[in-house]
C-alpha cells in the first residue's frame, strides 16, 4: 500500500481558518530561523493548540478525532516499542483501547484505528475484549501462560474453540 498523500500544514489551518495568511507567513518566517517544526511554531506563538491541529489534520484525512487525553495509557506498554522503532514502522501500542469506553467511543476508535492502518500505520494491541478485535484484525494472537500462538483460521472457526475465556456475547 502507498504512503498517504502529502498535505502542507500551514494550508491545512488557513483553509480551516485557524490560521490567518497572516499569522501563517509569521509562522513560516520563524520556522525558517529557528528550524522548529511549523506546528510547534504555531502553538508556541498561541495562534492554535495542539488539539485544535490535531482536530484539523484528522478532519483533512476524514478521520474522527479522538483526544488519547482521555484513554488509559500504560507506560509500560507504550515502552515495549522503542520511540524510534514506532517512527519509522508508523506503529500504535495500545492495551485494552476498547475498556471502559460507551458504544459511541468504541466505534469512534475502532473507525479511528481501521483508519490509521489503511494509511499504513501498524495497530498493535493486548485486549482481552475479543469481539472488538474480530472487527478489524488481520492477525491474532493468543498468549496463554506465557506461551504465544498465531491464531491462523480465527476467521473460519468459532472463537470458542480457540480462546477459552472469550467473553459470551
Amino acid at each position: 500500500m502507498g504512503r498517504p498523500e502529502k498535505f502542507r500544514l500551514g494550508e491545512i489551518l488557513v483553509q480551516q481558518k485557524l490560521l490567518t495568511e497572516e499569522q501563517l507567513k509569521l509562522a513560516l518566517e520563524e520556522q525558517k530561523k529557528s528550524g522548529r517544526r511549523l506546528g510547534r511554531v504555531v502553538i508556541e506563538k498561541g495562534f492554535a493548540s495542539e488539539g485544535q491541529i490535531s482536530e484539523a489534520l484528522a478532519r483533512q484525512l476524514n478521520l474522527p478525532y479522538v483526544n488519547l487525553k482521555f484513554y488509559n495509557v500504560k507506560r509500560e506498554v507504550a515502552l515495549k516499542l522503542p520511540e524510534s522503532a514506532a517512527r519509522r514502522y508508523r506503529a500504535l501500542v495500545l492495551d485494552e483501547p476498547f475498556r471502559e469506553l460507551d458504544p459511541i467511543h468504541r466505534e469512534r476508535l475502532g473507525t479511528l484505528l481501521r483508519g490509521l492502518a489503511g494509511a499504513g500505520c501498524a495497530v498493535l494491541f493486548a485486549d482481552h475484549d475479543v469481539a472488538s478485535v474480530l472487527g478489524f484484525a488481520d492477525r491474532l494472537f493468543s498468549i496463554e501462560t506465557g506461551a504465544t500462538r498465531i491464531i491462523p483460521d480465527f476467521r473460519e472457526r468459532p472463537v470458542p474453540e480457540w480462546y477459552r475465556g472469550w467473553p459470551a456475547r
